[in-house]
């Protein structure tokens, strides 16, 4: 976006570089499958979105919120034993940084 009165380029915002993000990856083919459904894997994702957003100073960054833990038992003949046992998920959110993509 050129700036007619000084005719510099002014920096793209963060919500142009986003449309021009989803503008660059129309489609992801889903290349696993689980649960009962098909899916496009984490590793297919970054590999293709990562490059354009290096390209374009996007910056995402996982955040991971931990909350209460809940330990069950694997099976009903299962003990509580250290080695034998499933954990409550732990919710994660993303955020892109502002500051990061308003200095390229």
């Amino acid at each position: 976006m050129e700036d007619e009165k000084t005719n510099t380029t002014k920096p793209k915002t963060l919500a142009q570089k986003l449309l021009e993000l989803r503008r660059s990856v129309t489609y992801l083919q889903k290349d696993k499958k689980g649960h009962n459904c098909n899916y496009a894997s984490s590793t297919l994702i970054l590999s293709t979105v990562r490059p354009i957003m290096d390209n374009l100073g996007l910056l995402l960054v996982p955040n991971a919120t931990l909350h209460d833990i809940t330990i069950k038992p694997t099976s009903k003949t299962d003990t509580l034993s250290p080695t034998k046992f499933v954990l409550t998920p732990t919710p994660i959110t993303f955020k892109f940084l502002k500051e990061y993509c308003s200095a390229i």
